[in-house]
């Protein structure tokens, strides 16, 4: 679970190059990167699942609560 943390992005590309050589899922931690974009890839989009919070502390806010999107090939 790479964490996207205070506008930085984690590695994808290791990570996803580990996760493919171990048949691992990856779960992208993207509170502090809505809306970012990896190789013209959105965060979230990149593993196989994304996470954002919508916590007080975090860039977009909506008092608590999160989202958890699913990546599905098309």
């Amino acid at each position: 679970m790479p964490v996207h943390l205070y506008g930085a992005f984690a590695d994808m590309d290791a990570i996803m190059a580990i996760a493919k050589k171990h048949n691992l899922y990856v779960i992208e931690d993207c509170a502090h990167k809505h809306g970012g974009e990896w190789k013209g890839k959105k965060a979230g989009s990149i593993g196989n699942a994304g996470s954002f919070s919508f916590q007080l502390s975090k860039h977009l806010t909506a008092g608590e609560g999160g989202l958890l999107l699913q990546m599905i090939p098309i």
